[in-house]
């Protein structure tokens, strides 16, 4: 099995969304969008984000089969952010997680960051067992998420030394 991430560019836009709405059908009450918000896009919507955002496409075998982006997020300025992650239930505990986090620390710390943030739905305890492994503490913040009060999320951050 090979293993590639690579920095995703305009040309992507059909592959970013097919991951992006695998990953809103797989875990529905991970992502601040959900499929209904998004499945109407059209490419050129999705090309626009690829423009604006840093996001990562992981590859098993030449196949997308992950995502992350890092960005800045408008309630916290000044902090690097590890958001959208995801992937496929058939790549899983392969190492394309790892890589992708890898990716996106890179992109941070080539920026000047010092750590990296995320928030993860409580729910998620696989995630949150991968992100601690990964180096990733809790902040102590739980927030609700802004499109489902009901579902919290816990802010995590890794020092980029």
């Amino acid at each position: 099995m090979s293993l590639r991430v690579r920095r995703a560019g305009v040309t992507d836009a059909a592959a970013l969304r097919a991951i992006r709405l695998e990953a809103l059908a797989d875990s529905p009450g991970a992502y601040g969008t959900t499929y209904r918000d998004v499945v109407d896009w059209d490419l050129d919507r999705w090309a626009d984000l690829l423009t604006a955002n840093a996001y990562f496409l992981g590859e098993v075998d030449g196949v997308v089969r992950g995502m992350a982006q890092g960005g800045y997020h408008d309630d916290f300025p000044g902090q690097t952010w590890l958001f959208g992650m995801f992937v496929g239930p058939d790549a899983r505990a392969s190492g394309l997680a790892d890589a992708l986090v890898d990716a996106v620390e890179g992109w941070a710390r080539t920026g000047g960051a010092r750590e990296l943030y995320l928030g993860v739905a409580l729910e998620m305890t696989r995630a949150i067992s991968f992100y601690r492994r990964r180096g990733f503490v809790e902040v102590g913040d739980v927030r609700y998420m802004r499109r489902d009060p009901s579902r919290q999320i816990q802010t995590m951050v890794c020092r980029l030394d």
